[in-house]
């Protein structure tokens, strides 16, 4: 093959290919994420029990990115937290939903004011 033929070949990915490499990941993903979750907190997942569990990730995994956390490790983090605090928590404690809505803060830096205040109501609750 010469290299002027070799340039102008062409890869076609169609969109149904992109679809299930997606949809892969996305599986794989998901296992990642319940796999940390049966490590991490092996007392919510019984008693969630595992199909309600992977849903629970899944929803976790789009209200993460509609809050703009798009890496793997920001919406584990997101899915850790909905585990924690309530699969609402995004809307129901009004200091996860001021922090937020912070738009001066990144992603990152968000997550981690998300996860020290988490951590105070927490603390907050056991004190009590």
């Amino acid at each position: 093959m010469s290299p002027r033929h070799h340039r102008d070949a062409m890869l076609i990915i169609r969109n149904t290919q992109l679809q299930v490499f997606g949809e892969q990941q996305s599986t794989q993903f998901i296992d990642a994420v319940f796999s940390h979750l049966e490590r991490c907190f092996p007392g919510k997942l019984e008693t969630l029990g595992e199909a309600r569990a992977r849903d629970v990730i899944r929803r976790g995994i789009d209200r993460a990115k509609g809050h703009g956390f798009t890496t793997q490790r920001l919406v584990c983090r997101f899915i850790d937290l909905t585990l924690v605090l309530g699969v609402e928590f995004d809307r129901d404690l009004h200091w996860a939903v001021e922090i937020l809505q912070r738009r001066d803060l990144t992603a990152d830096e968000r997550m981690q004011s998300l996860f020290q205040a988490g951590i105070q109501h927490l603390n907050a609750g056991r004190a009590s």
